[in-house]
């Protein structure tokens, strides 16, 4: 989390962080599975959502489709789904 805060006051190198729904959606769901804690995984989620210095980008239609496309084309190197539509969400 004070990374998140060196970003968000410009202490840090870097402006912004770019990351899918997907994304924040694995880091939620791997807070609550590791920790068991509700409470943890809340206040880690909400600080992540709230964060100014996260730029949360959204999978429509066409971004899924593809992202599917690419998963099936380079899931064989060992890429997720979620990495496949990061890697479109960047381009």
């Amino acid at each position: 989390m004070s990374y998140l805060r060196k970003i968000e006051s410009g202490e840090a190198a870097v402006t912004r962080l770019y990351t899918s729904d997907y994304v924040i959606d694995e880091v939620v769901t791997t807070i609550f599975a590791r920790t068991g804690s509700l409470e943890l995984t809340k206040e880690y989620g909400q600080a992540i959502i709230e964060s100014k210095a996260i730029e949360r980008l959204a999978v429509d239609e066409e971004t899924f489709l593809q992202s599917w496309e690419f998963f099936k084309r380079m899931g064989n190197i060992g890429l997720s789904f979620t990495d496949s539509t990061s890697a479109i969400l960047i381009k």
